[in-house]
């Protein structure tokens, strides 16, 4: 293990890197709002620590009664998140990539932290209007019938826990509905050209598109025979609009929109609302999704092999070669930290003329993902700003799946893909506090800088104690023994947690050499640390369960 010496170095320079982030309350802020624990008032002409204290305490308090998780669990994630336990909570509540699966539906009129939840993931998905505070009613019912219609589920509480993994939905809508129905007609208004980041007219291309069409899909010769002839054709008078436009108002792809929106969201690429029309925004984000993985691919994905304009407004959009490539994700868990160790490696050969492009190029994205950072959670205090999607898994996994070319993007693609490495850089800095207040904690208690206090009755107990080394307690004289009972049980639950604690050292040592030398060592230990508290923290559940 590695001596007090360097644990008080690493100590040093991970509180500064804390120091550096600055007030992170923004996500919070936003999920309390979604939740409807604070309002959508501006956040400056109220008082912000009271009013922001006291949503935090009634959405813990709520989190209690709520039994979404035992008291033993909620035992064991106090002692891990300390005062940060809300925060935690709440993260994994609102998360839509692996969310917390609800215990069973809410009663009829029951307002609480599951109905609020359950309304907050009908909402993203376009299935529900109305404010997360609102009582479970009809509406609701109503809401969760039509999810249980397009997801072919029997179960309401199914439904809904399954909106909380969006990939899961996505792939069961393409068992159930096969990948025709990934073949759509779509509409926007002329007016909405304007704001299209490419020309419509340049996407008439019937080979390319043709070309894909063919291969994605499992269409007879005759079908794509007639596909071309009917839909493709270089005649706007020779396309059979009455399909057209009856294919464009379709209900179910209505909803496989909304879905798509909402992996577009989470990802980064979209900001709209997930109401299931495609608009310029939609159509934009698409055409920006594509540009990010064109500049470190190989294999591009042009957009006129998506996208067919027909004429007046419509298009044909082969939605499935890009849930195929890039929207359900493929890359297995086991290979974050291979990946990470790759990109450093890759990283580490360049030449010199190289290495300060690249180092000067990484630096400008992580400069400018700060400054943006800091001014989205201002517009966030302020009820201005857009609705950003915080999750750290979806991110690793598109860094991941450009993670071996990544190097090269940096150096000869910056400017191509620079607003989607800033938004992703922007969510490894809002991750990579959290995690660093977690390795401090960790390194604290190691060399004996974390004193244990409990109040029990007015009466205080404190404990010093050292990983490996002795333990010093000092109990008030008048403390019952059930006050030292439950003392005991804090310094227990903190030295199991330590296990948790050594563990990230040993992930964070392994890069010490590269914080050292100063070369990519920054961002990499970020990355690291974001992997490793994830990872982790299964093993801490592990440990609490022994």
């Amino acid at each position: 293990m590695a001596s007090s010496e360097h644990l008080d170095l690493l100590l040093k320079e991970a509180e500064q890197q804390v120091a550096d982030f600055g007030d992170d309350s923004a996500e919070i802020i936003q999920h309390l709002r979604d939740l409807g624990y604070l309002s959508q008032l501006p956040f400056n002409v109220i008082n912000k620590e009271s009013t922001y204290q006291k949503a935090l305490e009634e959405f813990e308090y709520d989190l209690i009664q709520s039994k979404l998780f035992s008291d033993n669990a909620i035992n064991s994630l106090r002692a891990l998140y300390s005062e940060d336990l809300a925060e935690e909570m709440l993260r994994k509540l609102m998360d839509l990539d692996e969310g917390i699966a609800l215990r069973k539906l809410p009663e009829m009129g029951e307002l609480s932290l599951s109905s609020r939840i359950l309304h907050y993931r009908l909402l993203m998905y376009g299935l529900y209007n109305f404010d997360a505070t609102r009582a479970f009613g009809f509406v609701s019912v109503n809401a969760i019938q039509s999810l249980k219609h397009y997801l072919a589920l029997q179960n309401g509480l199914d439904a809904v826990n399954a909106l909380a993994n969006k990939e899961g939905v996505l792939k069961r809508i393409l068992s159930i509905y096969g990948k025709e129905r990934c073949l759509m007609f779509i509409h926007i208004a002329k007016s909405a050209f304007n704001t299209l980041e490419f020309d419509p007219k340049k996407l008439r291309s019937a080979r390319d598109f043709y070309n894909h069409l063919s291969t994605d899909f499992d269409f007879k010769p005759r079908y794509l025979a007639g596909f071309k002839r009917d839909i493709l054709p270089r005649k706007s008078k020779d396309v059979k609009w009455e399909y057209v436009k009856g294919r464009s108002t379709d209900e179910l792809t209505n909803f496989i929109i909304k879905v798509l929106q909402v992996h577009q969201w989470m990802d980064g690429f979209y900001d709209g609302k997930t109401d299931g029309e495609i608009g310029s925004v939609s159509l934009n984000s698409i055409a920006d999704l594509l540009k990010f993985y064109n500049a470190a691919s190989k294999n591009e994905l042009n957009l006129d092999s998506v996208l067919y304009y027909i004429g007046d407004g419509y298009f044909v959009f082969n939605a499935l070669s890009l849930i195929k490539r890039y929207v359900i994700e493929q890359v297995p868990e086991t290979m974050d930290e291979e990946l990470i160790k790759k990109l450093t490696i890759q990283s580490g050969r360049l030449k010199e003329s190289e290495k300060r492009t690249f180092e000067d190029n990484l630096s400008k994205v992580l400069s400018s993902a700060k400054i943006e950072l800091s001014q989205d959670q201002q517009k966030q205090k302020m009820g201005v700003g857009k609705r950003i999607y915080f999750g750290i898994r979806s991110f690793l996994k598109k860094l991941f799946r450009i993670g071996k070319r990544l190097v090269k993007t940096i150096l000869h693609h910056l400017k191509k893909i620079f607003n989607q490495l800033k938004d992703f850089f922007k969510r490894v800095l809002e991750y990579g506090k959290r995690a660093l207040k977690s390795f401090i904690q960790g390194i604290k208690y190691i060399i004996g800088r974390l004193p244990i206090v409990s109040e029990f009755d007015r009466k205080v107990a404190l404990s010093h104690s050292e990983f490996m080394g002795d333990t010093l307690s000092i109990f008030d004289n008048e403390l019952s023994i059930e006050g030292i009972h439950q003392h005991k049980r804090k310094v227990r639950e903190v030295q199991r947690s330590s296990q948790f604690s050594v563990a990230i050292v040993g992930e964070v040592l392994k890069l010490l050499k590269f914080m050292i030398k100063g070369f990519v060592g920054w961002p990499i230990l970020i990355l690291q640390l974001a992997k490793a508290t994830r990872v982790l923290y299964q093993k801490h559940q592990l440990i609490y369960q022994q």
